[in-house]
């Protein structure tokens, strides 16, 4: 009969002993929408040795960065960390000193401050196009963009918030189907961003530039087309002229009425170009289509470029 009340006291004994609660914040598996989010313990006043409380994030101790008292530890980053899974661990002795550790995970998932990103590369951009680049973020930040192994290039604020940049092609720029990164910073925040749609750029190639009209405008009976292309090439603009989508070869060339289905134009020494173009005879609904290629001095021929223009 002793025996058995000699092991009941035992058990007793055993079932008092309780771990010591603790409170965490943020929980296992939250999603914390903060670019610093505060990390913090705490535990029953007197359960825990303040003294020997340590505190890690991602691997590193980060205890004497801590706001401490005798029942918890709190900690904000300096800087704020990469977005994605936040490990915390956590040790300490309680008044008996057993020692205790916990350890859990949480998403660090802060909003965007990137937003509205564009660009105009997902069309095929040709030598001496532009490639032209804008997104939003805070004021008074600094921006900048890049194609794979390209130079990145710096954006200007052009009104607050905004920002843009742009890069003229070279002839050794070729980047087919390469994802375009912006990054911001402002102060301590960083920030970067791939646009949804890769950009596309032959370095190698070259076509036409049309200056005015621009594409798709409305034109008079008889108009001035002008343009770049590489110094000294020459031009042919091959105009198709029909009705509700149905285009049929005109006969103009670069005098108004004069006949020939090719119209030839010199590009002068700085690049420039200009072609006359008019119909001696203008008929409700009529659009013109014009195809136009350029040959440069070294018999390299260019990229077509098509316009489209409706007539008033």
């Amino acid at each position: 009969m002793l025996v058995k009340i000699v092991c009941f006291v035992c058990l007793a004994g055993i079932a008092l002993a309780q771990p010591v609660p603790l409170e965490v914040v943020p929980v296992a598996g939250e999603v914390v929408q903060e670019d610093r989010p505060c990390v913090q313990v705490s535990w029953p006043e007197g359960s825990l040795s303040g003294a020997r409380s340590r505190l890690w994030v991602n691997g590193k101790e980060v205890t004497a960065d801590c706001l401490r008292s005798g029942n918890f530890l709190s900690f904000r980053p300096h800087k704020a960390p990469p977005p994605g899974p936040m490990e915390v661990r956590f040790t300490s002795a309680d008044s008996k000193g057993v020692e205790i550790e916990k350890q859990w995970t949480f998403q660090l998932s802060p909003p965007a401050w990137i937003k509205e990103l564009k660009h105009n590369g997902q069309v095929d951009l040709f030598e001496d196009d532009e490639l032209e680049v804008s997104f939003r973020a805070p004021a008074k930040g600094k921006a900048s963009f890049q194609v794979g192994k390209l130079n990145a290039v710096e954006m200007s604020e052009k009104e607050p918030g905004l920002y843009t940049g742009s890069w003229k092609v070279l002839t050794s720029d070729n980047a087919l189907g390469v994802p375009l990164v912006v990054r911001y910073r402002r102060a301590d925040h960083q920030e970067e961003a791939v646009a949804a749609e890769a950009v596309k750029i032959f370095g190698g190639f070259y076509r036409v530039k049309v200056l005015s009209p621009p594409d798709g405008s409305e034109v008079e009976q008889s108009f001035v087309l002008t343009g770049r292309a590489r110094p000294g090439s020459r031009v042919s603009v091959v105009p198709k002229v029909g009705f509700s989508g149905v285009q049929a070869p005109t006969t103009n060339s670069n005098a108004v009425g004069s006949t020939g289905g090719s119209i030839p134009a010199e590009v002068d020494e700085l690049g420039d170009f200009k072609v006359e173009y008019g119909l001696p005879l203008l008929l409700p609904g009529m659009q013109v289509v014009m195809s136009i290629y350029a040959i440069d001095p070294d018999g390299n021929r260019s990229m077509p470029t098509v316009v489209r223009y409706r007539f008033k």
